[in-house]
């Protein structure tokens, strides 16, 4: 008797697949298109505020990743680049130039330039571009899209949902093409908080790049990276470049990326209050009332004439017109000195032996022989070199102020966005 088996079918194939550690450790290392800032896929953002240099960054980038040169000093493997220039193609034309100009005429050669508009949230423009890159045989490279604000007319960048459209576009573009596609983008209006608008961006991204500005330096570092070290800073600055002359004759300039090896500035300390009422009376007192050290002085301080000096009593007097307190009782302004006073000693903006105080280390370039009115500007100022001096009570070994252009007594910083006033 012929006995029949029944034949169970295949279970049906998994769908989510389940890993071990094995399976993980096993896997290829993340590979970069430059070392530990950009994935060779995925999705990145270079952002900043205006003025700060990000596109031309961008376009040092570009250059950097098309050419096989190394960019500030980290390994690049080449690839195409396609650049959308949707801020101008008059602007990235003339930082072409300069770039070509000072780099060599044979470079960008592998950077294709789209001007033409672009919208993420255009149903046919992503599929559209997509196929344009695959026909140029530019697929797997670096999309730049400069920048997100203009590839987004009419979107709400703080609304999650806006942003949500943008980044599932920028992903199917990605997708279609493969390789890393990059959004140059803006800061608000607060610096410090990142990107411009809603988190999610900041979150979809694997790598991003933030550019900041502080006077004529500038730098980039890395805000994420995909298993890399984020927080690396990098300092650059903007060098002019001629590449022309206009119809009148006059020159046509443009800059290019410098890396910039230059210490930065010491900052100085930012000032509010009672603090800042108290230094200017400083200055104002060490300007009018200030002379040199007696013999006295001098010789307890160890050293020679370490710079003017003028008494604590002059200082705190001048304090005292200058509203160092709104207070009406003698304490409160005797406390608000004392306080303002003990301050600026330990941020070594002033140093004091004997109720003699001077220049901290620490302090801007004052006045310091006559007022800055009766200076004479002819001659140069020698820059001022650290002398050392006895230790102070607080901390520290005393130096002259640094050298710097004079200001007038008592004059201010630019006010920052807080509303506290910055001493220069």
């Amino acid at each position: 008797m012929t006995v029949w088996t029944k034949i169970e079918p295949p279970p049906p194939e998994a769908r989510y697949r389940l890993l071990t550690a094995d399976d993980l450790a096993g896997r290829p290392p993340l590979r970069w298109r430059v070392k530990g800032v950009l994935p060779e896929s995925g999705l990145a953002a270079i952002y900043g505020p205006s003025g700060c240099g990000k596109t031309f960054l961008t376009l040092d980038l570009a250059g950097a990743v098309s050419d096989a040169c190394d960019w500030f000093g980290r390994r690049v493997h080449p690839c195409s680049v396609c650049y959308l220039a949707l801020e101008g193609e008059h602007g990235i034309s003339n930082r072409v130039q300069a770039f070509r100009a000072r780099n060599g005429a044979d470079r960008l050669s592998r950077v294709r330039f789209i001007a033409a508009p672009f919208s993420l949230l255009d149903v046919r423009d992503v599929p559209d571009l997509a196929a344009s890159i695959i026909a140029a045989g530019a697929a797997g490279g670096i999309v730049i899209i400069d920048t997100l604000n203009r590839a987004a007319p009419g979107a709400d960048e703080n609304s999650g949902q806006d942003m949500g459209v943008l980044i599932a576009a920028a992903t199917e573009l990605q997708r279609l093409v493969g390789g890393l596609v990059m959004l140059v983008h803006h800061t608000g209006k607060e610096q410090g908080r990142g990107a411009r608008g809603h988190s999610s961006l900041i979150a979809a991204l694997d790598a991003a790049i933030e550019v900041t500005r502080d006077g004529d330096r500038r730098e980039w570092k890395i805000a994420k990276a995909k298993d890399g070290e984020d927080g690396q800073s990098h300092p650059f600055r903007l060098e002019p470049v001629e590449i022309g002359t206009d119809e009148d004759g006059d020159a046509v300039t443009s800059c290019i990326v410098v890396a910039d090896d230059q210490p930065a500035a010491p900052r100085a300390p930012r000032l509010t209050g009672a603090n800042r009422i108290a230094w200017q009376a400083f200055v104002g007192a060490l300007d009018e009332q200030g002379s040199e050290p007696a013999p006295a002085v001098v010789e307890r301080m160890g050293t020679r004439a370490l710079s003017r000096v003028v008494h604590e009593e002059a200082w705190r007097s001048r304090a005292y017109a200058e509203g160092i307190s709104d207070g009406s009782h003698p304490s409160a302004r005797r406390n608000a000195f004392s306080r303002a006073r003990r301050t600026l000693l330990d941020m070594d903006m002033v140093c004091t032996w004997d109720d003699h105080y001077w220049t901290g280390p620490n302090a801007p370039a004052v006045p310091t022989a006559t007022s800055a009115t009766k200076r004479d500007t002819s001659r140069p100022v020698a820059p001022a070199t650290p002398r050392q001096s006895a230790t102070h009570p607080f901390k520290g070994v005393a130096h002259v102020a640094p050298a710097g252009r004079v200001r007038e007594q008592g004059e201010i910083g630019e006010q920052d966005v807080a509303g506290e006033a910055e001493i220069f």
